[in-house]
């Protein structure tokens, strides 16, 4: 018996297009990841597409595994619930529905496949691959792949003259970023000015580009200088100097953080502080 399963499931990885296990009663169809291509950092959409006969006895949640082509591991997961149970009558016929998923920044240049399978505490649910669906053994099926390539701009730490200033007086800031090549559309610069131990923005300094992010220009070293005045009555302490890109009714793009930079949330990243005394 365990013989014939494995040449069954032997069978089935040599396929491409056959049952994940036997007796499957729903066929995972494959998915066009939106986009192509994504920098670490940045999101892309995995559109899921189930056909079911008949309802399993049990309800089940998806297991997503991302792995690198050619590694076993996964890179990272995006384990999820369907939008319907699996033992109800809903799981009939197409079930459908998006997912956003973030790439780790820690995620390396290269191609990646979207692995994934029904599964509960004890057991995973049999599937059948649909046409362009590899079946990978384990009752699992590759639906999907997408590329990630590092082509984010840089964000480098900032020269700031003086560190130390009171309330009303200038502050120049030196501002400088890498950019392997231009972006896809145009960007400003926005910097927060945050004292240590709050959230709220104390001042900022937010400020157009030199060149425009999506022209030639924004290549290789865009460095810049900009002065900034404290606020009368701006409280004393340490002020985290947070900038990033953003253009109105757009999400802010993520960027490479430079060494002596670090990430702040939100795609906004530290890149120096200033004492006020």
């Amino acid at each position: 018996m365990w013989k014939n399963a494995a040449i069954f499931a032997m069978a089935a990885v040599m396929t491409g297009s056959a049952w994940c296990a036997e007796e499957a009663q729903t066929t995972v169809l494959p998915a066009t990841v939106t986009p192509a291509t994504v920098a670490p950092g940045g999101k892309l959409t995995v559109p899921y597409k189930w056909e079911a006969t008949t309802p399993y006895d049990k309800d089940f949640k998806v297991f997503v595994h991302i792995r690198k082509e050619g590694e076993t591991k996964p890179t990272f997961q995006d384990d999820h619930s369907l939008p319907v149970k699996t033992s109800s009558a809903d799981w009939k016929g197409t079930i459908q529905y998006n997912r956003t998923i973030t790439i780790p920044e820690k995620a390396t240049d290269g191609s990646y496949i979207i692995v994934v399978g029904l599964y509960d505490k004890s057991s995973r649910a049999a599937l059948k691959a649909g046409e362009g669906v590899k079946a990978l053994g384990g009752n699992s099926c590759q639906v999907g792949s997408f590329t990630v390539k590092d082509d984010r701009t840089e964000l480098l730490p900032a020269t700031i003259t003086p560190e130390e200033a009171a309330p009303g007086s200038t502050v120049k800031i030196e501002y400088t970023w890498k950019a392997p090549e231009p972006m896809d559309r145009d960007y400003q610069a926005f910097v927060h000015f945050i004292k240590e131990g709050d959230k709220k923005i104390a001042f900022q300094g937010d400020h157009a580009l030199p060149v425009k992010t999506s022209s030639p220009e924004w290549k290789d070293t865009v460095r810049y200088e900009k002065n900034v005045t404290i606020p009368a009555g701006t409280a004393p302490g340490t002020y985290r100097v947070i900038v990033g890109l953003w253009k109105k009714g757009d999400s802010r793009p993520a960027l490479k953080i430079g060494d002596g930079v670090t990430a702040s949330g939100g795609n906004s990243y530290v890149i120096g502080n200033i004492t006020v005394k």
